[in-house]
């Protein structure tokens, strides 16, 4: 079960937030698949076909083969079910444990080898198609590569290098806009009329500037004022 859902995860590792990429337990792996591609964990049969002329319908279609998928439902009914078999137990965990029901436990082993068999006879593996959208990130220029699943608009995007952290929409006439996730204010400074830009990811504790007008410096802290409101 973890290698086939890790064998999964290469075919979109590039859209894998490096701080997933520790995340081991396969169910918990599924579930960052189907972040990006809500059609992750789905058996599909794929065909192909030449189009008659560039956008149109083929007149004949070649079936390639079925992947079936060994999906999110399938491991958690069954992972961590096994766990106690697949993994030494600690000594707390021996002393609770419960009689071991052998007979119960290999109907389990056998429905998971049934399923996982039909997995790794499929005769493709790991295909994924998708509308992509790309940009220069606005902050620190490296690019941007997002999928953008089929009628789910918009989406959120982040940068892989910096965080920066943007809403991607697919708009009527075809064309993708990309919004930066920003907050404006104006400065606190008494008649300075200088404004600035946080990106979402900087509102928080820490996060320093200084005013492009009036040049004082400012930072995020915490604060505690007056409740104007209590008896």
């Amino acid at each position: 079960m973890e290698a086939l859902t890790y064998d999964r995860a290469q075919a979109y590792a590039k859209e894998i937030p490096p701080e997933e990429m520790a995340t081991w337990q396969p169910d918990k792996v599924m579930k960052v698949l189907l972040e990006i591609e809500p059609t992750a964990d789905r058996s599909y049969t794929l065909r192909i076909g030449e189009e008659p002329y560039p956008g149109g319908i083929p007149t004949k279609m070649h079936t390639v083969g079925t992947d079936t998928v060994f999906s999110l439902v399938e491991l958690r009914k069954h992972y961590h079910a096994v766990g106690s078999v697949l993994h030494t137990p600690t000594m707390q965990q021996m002393e609770r444990a419960k009689p071991l029901d052998a007979a119960k436990l290999r109907m389990r082993l056998e429905a998971i080898t049934q399923s996982l068999t039909k997995s790794l006879e499929s005769p493709i593996r790991n295909f994924t198609f998708g509308n992509f959208a790309r940009l220069p990130c606005k902050r620190c220029g490296e690019s941007i590569r997002k999928r953008l699943p089929t009628g789910q608009h918009p989406v959120e995007a982040k940068c892989f290098s910096c965080g920066a952290p943007y809403q991607v929409s697919l708009l009527n006439d075809g064309t993708v806009w990309w919004e930066p996730l920003t907050r404006e204010a104006k400065c606190p400074t008494e008649n300075c009329s200088g404004e600035f830009v946080l990106w979402l990811d900087e509102v928080k504790i820490g996060t320093h500037w200084s005013c492009s007008g009036c040049k004082k410096p400012y930072r995020i802290e915490f604060g505690i004022s007056p409740d104007t409101g209590a008896e």
